[in-house]
């Protein structure tokens, strides 16, 4: 799945079947990572944005508050002044006509004098009285004007506080939502990785298997020619036991079959087996064993008998009928026990 696999590689590359999917999953993921940066990316510029709005637009409003107070402190200042020196003009006119009053009527007496002059200060003072509460009447209305003001840039303050708390709520979604891609990014790299070493290490076990069902085909090879070689060993001790051509092969098997000694050892291998899982099943009604050790201990039966070639030459060169018949009818290990020991019994004689 995953390309060559030699240690001099260094780039790793999928292989044919998953490059598909590799490069759709690698595509989707750039894609949604192209796009959580742009999103990004414009969340942010639209933060700035606002910040450096909501700045200008209070720094403006400072700057038409001031330009305001300071319109109408100038306009109540001139109003003032303007009433003062109108005060001071008509308080020199009346000091004229006093004084001429005074130099006209000399026969006028100091008490009309008296008179007019404290007429004249209860006017100052209640001009003056007037002046002071005009003047604060306008400090007042400046001072309402002004808190007005106040209330109207906070209320547009709380309002810009509002949609600045609004979109830094919604730039935390989308973070968390960037977070959470990221997460998901991170889960399918693991998956990947996890699926990876599964696939390397299905590729390793299966070179295993291969390594040992190479290595048991080569054992089973060697057993099967050597069982070949016992029986040829065989074959050649019968037909040379028996006086026969040994250059000619078609003299043994032309053979009777009591005389066939090939034959019997078949026999006896294939009775051995048979009664071996016989005894087995019966002593085993449920298999303590896998299929492969049943396979390795019949395996190792047939190899152990195949490769006895002193019991083989013994029958092929022993003319005792009765052993042969024994070896046909009873291939039990307790008939071989008294096989061998009629063997050794003639060997002696």
């Amino acid at each position: 799945m995953f390309g060559s696999s030699n240690k001099g590689d260094a780039k790793w590359e999928p292989c044919k079947k998953c490059r598909s999917y590799y490069e759709e999953l690698a595509g989707t993921l750039e894609q949604t990572k192209s796009s959580s940066e742009s999103n990004i990316s414009k969340l942010n510029r639209d933060v700035k944005a606002a910040r450096d709005k909501g700045a200008a637009d209070l720094a403006a409003l400072e700057a038409r508050l001031k330009k305001e107070y300071d319109g109408k402190m100038a306009a109540v200042k001139a109003e003032a002044q303007k009433q003062r020196e109108a005060l001071e003009a008509q308080i020199e006119k009346m000091k004229k006509d006093a004084a001429a009053q005074l130099e006209d009527g000399a026969a006028r007496g100091s008490v009309e004098i008296e008179e007019l002059t404290a007429r004249f200060q209860a006017e100052i003072e209640g001009l003056k009285t007037q002046h002071e509460q005009e003047q604060a009447d306008a400090k007042l209305a400046a001072a309402h004007d002004r808190s007005v003001l106040e209330e109207e840039h906070a209320t547009d303050l709380r309002e810009w506080r509002k949609k600045r708390d609004e979109l830094l709520v919604s730039l935390r979604k989308k973070d968390e939502a960037v977070a959470e891609i990221k997460k998901q990014l991170e889960d399918k790299t693991s998956e990947l990785d996890k699926t990876q070493q599964q696939l390397a290490m299905t590729e390793s076990n299966r070179d295993l298997a291969e390594k040992q069902l190479s290595l048991q085909k080569r054992i089973t090879t060697e057993n099967h020619l050597q069982a070949k070689e016992e029986i040829q060993k065989v074959e050649y001790a019968h037909r040379k036991a028996l006086s026969l051509d040994s250059s000619d092969a078609l003299a043994y098997r032309r053979e009777t079959n009591a005389n066939d000694f090939l034959e019997i050892k078949l026999r006896m291998i294939r009775n051995e087996k048979s009664a071996l899982r016989t005894r087995t099943r019966n002593e085993n009604p449920k298999p303590l064993y896998s299929s492969a050790s049943t396979a390795t201990l019949s395996s190792t039966t047939l190899s152990t008998s195949m490769s006895a070639p002193g019991l083989a030459q013994q029958l092929a060169t022993s003319p005792d009928p009765e052993l042969f018949e024994a070896s046909i009818s009873s291939p039990s290990a307790v008939t071989r026990k008294k096989l061998l020991q009629k063997l050794l019994q003639n060997a002696r004689i």
